[in-house]
């Protein structure tokens, strides 16, 4: 459709007092018009003073930002993603009831000991109160770190990680009952509903009463989406709840991404171990770490895209191709001879194609002893009538003739085996060379894949390397096809009918002879014994009537 949107010019103003005035006199009018209003601002504080201007002119109004991200998909965090690399748009669907859940400011500690203390002392505070706890850990390590604490500290709870999976649905369901501890990996459990006050939720207002379920992170992880995943079981359907993770200064993630600053921080005032550090300057840092990290993880997945998109360009070809021959057996009419003929008119075309752009020389002579070395090989023709056909006749006659010639023996081929049966012995012919080609074609992809970014060092762009020689491999692969199909086609014999039963007779069963390695010839290729003699190490197998079938009872 035609986008009809007006995009009207920018207003500028001398102070922002006066901008976001006029930004909330802006958004009145339209609202009061009845139409939809969507605004975006650069930073949380901005989002927030906005928010409490229209307040003041109580317009009513939703508030989406970091600190309330649990009204957004946790997909949204990989909006951009799915919007560079699969071209879909993302849209945050409201929940059905209101979220009431607190999601906590992260507590910063010094050391990881420290922190699963701090960790452990909340864990038992909560669960002294009577409230459920879901503790999310990164690693079946410290999954069980933790609760190796619990134990010492005389915490009944359950554990929850790979080791025990079985079981993960019963134990993740009654997570809600009240005074239940359940420690779990972040990945674990999910697809399974927390009912606070059990399975059916007998206690659910007992439970909603305690404060709900207490969500605790021993660590935040890579990704946004796995935390906000985490929070996520708690608050559902509108129950009470709360969230908050732990953080020590020695986590992968603050050690790698923007743990230094906040360690000179804590140094500076003299933070004791044990004594956490709760700041929005810390939060931001943290989610800045983990913006680091989803971009890095999006950029190699997206290089990965890049370099997948041309082999999947070349498999569409291909495939096509093969699509066009299995259409075309099941047809009655010529389409198959059609496809042939093309094929053979590509592969003359690309022999010829050289010797006439060339006048008389030395160089052309070689082009033409070359042609007609080649056609006399692929198509079965005398030498001497290809040569006589290519200095006679000129250059726009060469193909027609040489092409009559084949057709004509084509036609006695197909005469002699019947059209529905040449048709498949085509298919089969064309659908062979096709899938071994291509299953070459994809080793040597796949060998190019794994050496192209040496080209780096070279001060060139591995990706347009890899598509360079990617292309020219796929030229030859398509090349190769062609004269495969024709050379397949040339030199295929059909036996008649009579020659057929020779062979062997249909519902007649013959014996499997497994001949021995001594008796064959590897230095001339000849098998011995062709008559049917016994050798000494021959085996044979005669089917019996007796014999139990694969899928038959053995008793």
């Amino acid at each position: 459709m035609p986008m009809v949107r007006k995009d009207l010019s920018d207003m500028i103003f001398k102070t922002e007092k006066a901008k976001f005035n006029a930004v909330v006199e802006e958004i009145a009018r339209q609202h009061s018009a009845g139409r939809p209003v969507l605004v975006g601002t650069t930073s949380i504080d901005k989002n927030e003073y906005l928010s409490l201007l229209l307040k003041r002119k109580g317009i009513v109004h939703e508030l989406l930002n970091a600190k309330n991200h649990e009204k957004e998909a946790s997909i949204i965090a990989e909006a951009e993603e799915f919007t560079k690399i699969y071209k879909t748009d993302v849209v945050v669907v409201p929940t059905n009831m209101p979220m009431v859940r607190k999601d906590l400011s992260d507590m910063i500690f010094k050391t990881e000991k420290a922190k699963f203390n701090a960790v452990v002392e909340e864990i038992a505070r909560q669960h002294s109160a009577g409230r459920p706890v879901l503790v999310g850990t990164t690693s079946i390590d410290k999954n069980e770190y933790l609760s190796l604490l619990l134990k010492r500290k005389g915490i009944v709870h359950e554990l929850l990680n790979a080791k025990n999976h079985e079981k993960e649905a019963s134990i993740i369901a009654k997570a809600g009952e009240k005074g239940a501890v359940t420690v779990a990996t972040n990945m674990a459990g999910r697809g399974v509903d927390i009912i606070l006050g059990g399975v059916h939720g007998e206690n659910h207002d007992e439970v909603a009463g305690l404060g709900g379920l207490c969500v605790i992170g021993t660590e935040r992880h890579e990704s946004r989406r796995i935390d906000n995943q985490l929070r996520g079981r708690s608050g559902r359907q509108g129950d009470p709840g709360s969230s908050q993770f732990f953080v020590s200064l020695e986590d992968d993630l603050m050690r790698i991404f923007g743990g230094d600053q906040i360690t000179r921080v804590m140094n500076f005032l003299n933070f004791p171990e044990d004594q956490p550090l709760s700041h929005n300057m810390v939060s931001k840092a943290i989610e800045s770490a983990q913006q680091k990290v989803e971009g890095h993880n999006f950029d190699i997945r997206k290089h990965l895209v890049e370099y997948d998109d041309v082999l999947n360009r070349q498999r569409e070809i291909v495939y096509k191709l093969r699509k066009s021959f299995l259409v075309a057996s099941a047809q009655e009419s010529d389409t198959i001879a059609e496809l042939v003929e093309e094929k053979m008119e590509t592969v003359l075309t690309d022999t010829l194609v050289n010797i006439f752009e060339i006048g008389k020389s030395d160089e052309r002579e070689h082009l033409i002893n070359a042609a007609v070395k080649e056609l006399s090989t692929v198509f079965r023709l005398p030498e001497d009538e290809v040569r006589r056909v290519i200095e006679k006749e000129n250059e726009d006659k060469v193909l027609d003739v040489i092409l009559e010639k084949i057709q004509q023996y084509l036609k006695t081929k197909k005469d002699s085996a019947g059209v529905a049966l040449w048709n498949h012995v085509v298919k089969v012919i064309c659908l062979s060379a096709i899938d071994n080609l291509w299953t070459e074609h994809l080793t040597a992809i796949e060998d190019l894949r794994e050496g192209i970014n040496l080209r780096g060092f070279g001060q060139m762009d591995p990706l347009i390397e890899y598509k360079n020689e990617a292309f020219r491999l796929f030229e030859g692969l398509m090349h190769s096809v062609d004269l495969e199909i024709v050379k397949g086609i040339m030199y295929v014999e059909i036996k008649n009918g009579e020659e057929a039963k020779k062979i062997e007779e249909p519902g007649k069963e013959r014996p499997m002879i497994l001949k021995a390695a001594q008796g064959i010839d590897t230095f001339h290729e000849k098998i011995p014994n062709v008559s049917g003699a016994a050798l000494p190490n021959q085996v044979t197998v005669v089917p019996k009537a007796s014999q139990i079938g694969r899928n038959d009872p053995w008793y």
